[in-house]
């Protein structure tokens, strides 16, 4: 506690006799006195010393939320002394109040001199957090009729009735309410029944008169002090009767009051045997109960618990307690929590507890178990945990609940409702599992203990180094971008080096680019996920100009990629093909190219009509050429390419040329179609020169097309003179060249086959 020496600030000598008069009063007890004048002090000062030795008055007083405002206050005005935070922290511990608690303990432990204790004292109400948040499964209720202002504990079930310790009728007796098969309590009144009467199942001595540890027990528990049970004899016997558990405080012990067990051997009960560090600790263990012979619950009043006497339970297996676990909230809160009793094979049951609300000290409080899922998620191959699964639960009313596994892969679930369960898990490097559940054979105070493992994906593996073409030194930091099912970058370490996992059974395109550098780009597929690989791919990157090319195959119409187009890369000059690219389900398409060649890039896919770019030569250029090839569907009947000719000339042009090797590669993918071809002339010189003419125009153009690799059945071509002229250009009108041009053209038609 923290020690105040008096400093004064100057102040008249009537507020100072005040001061040390409270100071005086405090001394001898009087701690309401003392209060009054301190806050009378504190009328006309601000001075610490008094705040602090006022809370100290509050705390004696039991006004617990005037000691939480001034302690408050305190560590914001004097935040240089940690001691006044370690005193808000363990006040706010003491309320349940365990996020504060925790922020306070945390900032004492910064400057406090015993930082480790705070620390473990801020995980515990952490952990109180998690057990007041996640219940194991209790539904606790009040018991109208039963209690008294006086403290009633120690419940205890015989026959059709509830025997309890009452301090009502001035001293600790021995009280017992009828109880019906509905459940209900009647009014409680005075047993006649002896220690003697009851069963051995008893947990422990109840009623004054009855043996003379029982008077000293139900008088400490009488006035809520539970700290005076130790020494006082507490048992419990085993369903089967075959072993009895006890509470005593022995110098062999742990500390405090410590868990014994005894074995009924050869008509005579052994010595009492420790139970163990697995469920005794320094603190005290007390009110055993044995709701089976292998399901053990006592109180506990460790420094991990809610706050006070908390309920706890314990498994055996043999001779051997195990799994000692807290039982979480609502059965335990910040307060005293103790005495558990149940009804014979049924989730219900009686506790004792001082928690605020009752009619007045410890009162008897009912409570029903729900039956608790405790899993475990796996590995399916090593059977390690799986903490960060995702745990989608539903239960029997269509309820959803969703957990995530915690580090060792357990999650819980109360079944408050039906005798199944689906659940659905997810993790991001195993396969999803739907799982159904039942509790319908669970035992009524148990919980089900389930392993659920998951599959793992079995992936594949790109690994490899990146170096310099020329010097074969390790390039740091080159990008390597992965297109598969998603698009993922990563960079290479200090020595060229990277590794990336693969999805099974899927196309990628790899591309390594890092400032200049010429990118490279590598095309492969996975297989099947049973027979995952480790895929090497070392790549030396130059240096020097490049265009890097990198689009998607579009329908404009409907606003969708086209996967499976084809994407042809000609000679800008020539329109020689020399390479082509068919683009995957999600239409891209990417390519490096030489920064000093011209090139015409044309899409094609059935159905569609083609697309056409022109990326034109760049020397020592390394740009990003971003394009969509937008594809059209088809509409027969339709114009999509016009030609151009000279004056009295059936030559194609560089323009022409490039618009008909769009045309080639739709025939080439669409095998349904022809063409129909309709040359025009401009209206100077005769008729019939013109007529021949047109025809002439249209018949090389078929020609062309035809030499391409195209059926000359699935192309009609007609000269139509100066029939159809695009403008007003006729005979005697005087026009420019560029009108009269627009007039020289063939039109280039689809129609079906």
């Amino acid at each position: 506690m923290l020690v105040v020496h008096c400093n004064l600030q100057a102040q008249s000598s009537r507020d100072r006799a005040k001061f040390h008069k409270a100071m005086q009063l405090q001394s001898r007890s009087r701690y309401a006195q003392a209060a009054k004048l301190h806050e009378k002090y504190l009328l006309k000062s601000t001075d610490w010393e008094s705040k602090w030795n006022l809370a100290l008055c509050y705390g004696k007083l039991g006004q617990i939320d005037d000691r939480e405002r001034l302690l408050t206050d305190l560590v914001f005005s004097k935040p240089d002394e940690p001691d006044f935070q370690l005193e808000l922290a363990e006040l706010l511990k003491r309320q349940g109040k365990y996020e504060a608690a925790k922020t306070w303990f945390e900032k004492y432990a910064e400057r406090g001199p015993d930082s480790v204790a705070a620390r473990r004292q801020a995980g515990i109400c952490a952990d109180a957090l998690v057990l007041r948040k996640d219940s194991l499964g209790y539904q606790v209720g009040r018991i109208s009729g039963v209690n008294s202002a006086q403290d009633d504990v120690l419940p205890y079930l015989e026959g059709n009735a509830l025997f309890f310790v009452s301090g009502r009728s001035g001293k600790p007796a021995l009280w017992r309410a009828p109880r019906a098969a509905d459940g209900s309590l009647g009014k409680p009144m005075l047993s006649k029944v002896t220690a003697d009467g009851l069963s051995k199942g008893m947990n422990m001595s109840l009623a004054d008169g009855l043996k003379p540890s029982a008077s000293k027990a139900a008088a400490s528990l009488a006035s809520s002090t539970l700290a005076g049970t130790q020494g006082i004899s507490q048992v419990c016997v085993s369903p089967n009767g075959k072993f009895k558990i006890s509470a005593f405080e022995l110098k062999d012990g742990f500390g405090g009051m410590d868990l014994y067990v005894a074995y009924w051997e050869n008509g005579s009960w052994t010595p009492f045997a420790n139970l163990g560090a697995e469920v005794n600790s320094a603190a005290n263990e007390a009110f055993p109960y044995l709701s089976s012979d292998s399901i053990l619950f006592f109180s506990s009043d460790r420094s991990e618990g809610m706050g006070g006497y908390d309920i706890y339970a314990a498994e055996c297996f043999g001779e051997h307690w195990f799994n000692v676990r807290h039982e979480g909230a609502p059965l335990n809160s910040s307060f005293d929590d103790f005495g558990l009793c149940m009804l014979a094979a049924q989730p219900q049951g009686y506790f004792a507890s001082n928690r605020p609300g009752g009619m007045g000290g410890s009162d008897v409080m009912n409570f029903r178990r729900f039956k608790v899922v405790e899993a475990q998620v796996v590995d399916a191959d090593s059977y390690l945990p799986l903490p960060g699964t995702r745990v989608e639960v539903i239960d029997i009313n269509q309820q959803h609940h969703i957990y995530k596994t915690d580090a060792e892969g357990r999650f819980k679930h109360v079944v408050r409702a039906g005798q199944e369960l689906f659940a659905q898990l997810f993790h991001a490097d195993y396969h999803d599992l739907n799982q159904n559940i039942t509790v319908r054979f669970i035992g009524f105070d148990q919980n089900l203990r389930v392993t659920i493992p998951m599959d793992p994906i079995k992936r594949h593996v790109l690994q490899g180094v990146v170096t310099d073409a020329k010097t074969k030194v390790a390039l740091e930091g080159v990008t390597v971008r992965l297109v598969g099912q998603k698009d993922f970058r990563s960079l290479t370490g200090r020595k060229g080096s990277y590794t990336q996992v693969l999805q099974p059974a899927t196309y990628y395109r790899a591309i390594y680019y890092l400032q200049g550098y010429v990118p490279q780009i590598l095309e492969f597929t996975t297989g099947t996920e049973a027979t995952p690989q480790t895929l090497t791919q070392n790549v030396a990157l130059r240096k020097g100009g490049f265009h890097y090319l990198e689009g998607r195959a579009v329908d404009t119409e409907r606003d969708i990629v086209v996967g499976g187009a084809t994407i042809h890369f000609l000679d800008g000059k020539t329109l020689a093909e020399q390479k082509t690219q068919t683009v995957g389900p999600d239409g891209m398409f990417f390519k490096v190219l030489e920064a000093d060649q011209d090139y015409t890039i044309i899409a094609s896919k059935g159905k569609y009509l083609s697309a056409r770019m022109v990326v034109p030569a760049a020397t020592d250029r390394a740009d990003t050429l971003l394009s969509d090839m937008a594809l059209v569907p088809l509409m027969p009947d339709k114009v999509i390419k016009t030609v151009y000719f000279p004056y009295k000339s059936s030559t194609i042009d560089e323009a022409g040329f490039r618009d008909v090797a769009e045309v080639v590669y739709l025939l080439k993918s669409n095998p349904n179609i022809g063409l129909e071809l309709s040359a025009f002339t401009d209206a100077r010189g005769g008729a019939n020169y013109n007529k021949l003419l047109s025809q002439k125009r249209a018949d090389a153009l078929a020609a062309y097309i035809a030499a391409q690799g195209i059926e000359p059945s699935r192309i009609k071509s007609f000269g139509r003179g100066e029939e159809q002229l695009f403008n007003n250009c006729s005979d005697g009108v005087n026009c420019s060249e560029e009108l009269h041009g627009q007039n020289r053209r063939a039109e280039i038609r689809i129609v079906r086959m």
